[in-house]
């Protein structure tokens, strides 16, 4: 059992720098909005398949393959936005399963200034379903002084 458990170990830490392991376990969402540079609720627009992607992980510079997703920005709800945004989805644990004509609402951060946008996956970014859309009800209520940006939908 010591060497079963040994080697379970060694597999979680060997995993790439970018993989979701929710060892923090869910943030509130409170934190994340606070923790994130943009907040929107958008409809994917374009996937680019399988790009190159290089960031900097304890020193090392990597290179990786990454979907590039743009999303037509339909709110904004911290740091207004131009009409779309592009996000970074690793070919990993850490991806956001995205389809294009489907809405979610995003919370998104780079690691780095370098980096390009990410979603965590531990946290509430998705599709837009019951969950997120009290989210984004919550998201609403916070700004009543301030409205979220709506984005010009030409």
């Amino acid at each position: 059992r010591v060497l079963l458990a040994g080697i379970c170990l060694q597999i979680a830490v060997s995993t790439s720098a970018h993989a979701s392991m929710c060892v923090n376990g869910r943030p509130s969402l409170e934190r994340e909005y606070r923790e994130s540079e943009y907040v929107v609720e958008g409809k994917v627009s374009r996937i680019v398949r399988d790009a190159a992607t290089s960031y900097v992980y304890d020193g090392q510079i990597y290179h990786d393959r990454v979907d590039r997703v743009t999303v037509r920005v339909l709110s904004s709800f911290k740091k207004p936005s131009g009409k779309t945004l592009t996000f970074e989805n690793p070919h990993n644990s850490a991806a956001l399963p995205v389809q294009i004509g489907r809405n979610y609402l995003l919370f998104l951060s780079r690691s780095t200034p370098s980096e390009g946008l990410q979603v965590d996956t531990c946290g509430l970014s998705g599709l837009m379903d019951r969950e997120r859309y009290e989210a984004r009800q919550q998201l609403g209520r916070w700004s009543k002084s301030m409205p979220p940006f709506v984005v010009n939908r030409d």
